[in-house]
């Protein structure tokens, strides 16, 4: 009888390997064969199995202080939810990196998002309770705070932007593991981690994707980001009813709501380009009910925003979720119409630069785009370019 085959899987591998039962290289902080198959590389030591409190009685202990300048980047104990050979293996480990960046996103980060986002209304003390009991939320908190780190502080940008994506694959990997246990008890960290998450997936799209990748590689990653965004709001949106009683409830109701049916003049403009270019029936409704969505003002005659800087930003981060799936595909095609939609777009991101999140990404967006397109759409796009140069 032949001699059975050693094993070869590995136990301790990323999560995709272990799914595919194939053995993990185990490099940090993606492994060669995700690498190669360009599949999302998540480690998960032992945090899968840890669903207490962010913090109990005695599991606060903290590792020896990090350097962002000398440590290395695949920092293994990015998790605040690892196992620590010090400690038994169902208590978590809280380093001074975790603590660093909790401190940050209360003093800091906060702040930030309640002057530029509705979900002010939101209190600090409501999202930190939640967190408290909720893992992937309190992974993502820490994974944005990480990602404003990135930032505002330039020369450690690549280590803390390490930190954030780390810290944001561990995230989503704790949230889909709890997926099938979401309900009404859930449903305010459900929202919660929604909202973040793709603010925090947004910001990486705009402000890392249009600093050198092609035009090509950005829309890639800006349909990528889309799909994720309506993926995890698809299902908090199962316990919206219980929102609707709940804390963050104007939160909610700018979350839910899609604009208005009246255009404003820069959107009318572009609607009739569109009907005149005669393309069908359907790809034209598909167009106007993603121009339909552009959060200008419903006046005529007023061809910029006029909604307050925290819903006019509430509506930006949401325009992606509320298109029809169908434009996101032309985009993802590369359709010059697409394009030109999604020109106008940036203009808005452009007219609320100040919000770290967007950053100058509207404009360089505007830049890239009509270099793509050529002088065949200077006419599409002159209202775009305008409204870039004039301030």
């Amino acid at each position: 009888m032949r001699p059975r085959k050693a094993h070869t899987k590995s136990r301790t591998g990323c999560v995709e390997c272990r799914r595919r039962h194939i053995k993990c290289d185990e490099s940090r902080p993606q492994c060669k064969r995700c690498r190669d198959s360009a599949r999302e590389c998540v480690f998960t030591t032992g945090e899968l199995k840890n669903q207490r409190s962010f913090y109990s009685p005695h599991t606060i202990a903290s590792s020896a202080t990090t350097n962002p300048e000398t440590s290395s980047t695949t920092n293994s104990s990015v998790s605040p939810f690892s196992a620590s050979s010090a400690q038994d293996d169902a208590s978590p480990a809280v380093s001074m990196l975790h603590l660093e960046l909790y401190h940050h996103f209360t003093t800091t980060v906060f702040d930030s998002l309640a002057q530029h986002h509705e979900g002010s209304a939101t209190s600090l003390e409501t999202i930190i309770q939640a967190s408290l009991s909720t893992p992937y939320l309190m992974h993502e908190l820490l994974a944005l705070a990480a990602l404003h780190l990135s930032l505002v502080r330039p020369s450690q940008g690549r280590y803390y932007h390490t930190q954030a994506t780390q810290l944001q694959c561990q995230a989503i990997a704790l949230f889909r593991a709890r997926e099938e246990d979401l309900n009404a008890a859930t449903s305010l960290p459900t929202f919660l981690f929604s909202a973040i998450l793709g603010t925090h997936v947004l910001c990486e799209t705009l402000r890392f994707c249009t600093e050198g990748p092609s035009l090509a590689t950005f829309l890639a990653r800006f349909v990528q980001y889309t799909a994720l965004h309506r993926g995890v709001r698809a299902v908090a949106g199962r316990t919206w009813d219980t929102l609707r009683q709940s804390a963050i409830a104007a939160s909610w109701r700018v979350a839910e709501s899609t604009p208005g049916v009246t255009l404003g003049a820069v959107q009318q403009a572009l609607l009739a380009r569109i009907q005149a270019a005669k393309l069908g029936a359907l790809v034209t409704d598909h167009y106007r009910l993603a121009i339909q969505c552009l959060p200008f003002s419903g006046d005529s005659s007023e061809p910029v925003a006029s909604l307050t800087p925290q819903a006019s930003c509430s509506r930006i981060i949401a325009w992606p979720v509320h298109v029809p799936q169908e434009y996101l595909d032309y985009l993802g095609q590369g359709r010059p119409e697409a394009l030109v939609i999604l020109a106008h777009y940036a203009v808005l991101l452009h007219q609320h630069r100040g919000f770290w999140v967007f950053g100058d990404a509207g404009a360089g967006l505007v830049v890239v785009i009509a270099e793509h397109l050529g002088t065949e759409w200077e006419a599409w796009l002159a209202w775009p370019q305008a409204s870039i140069l004039e301030s």
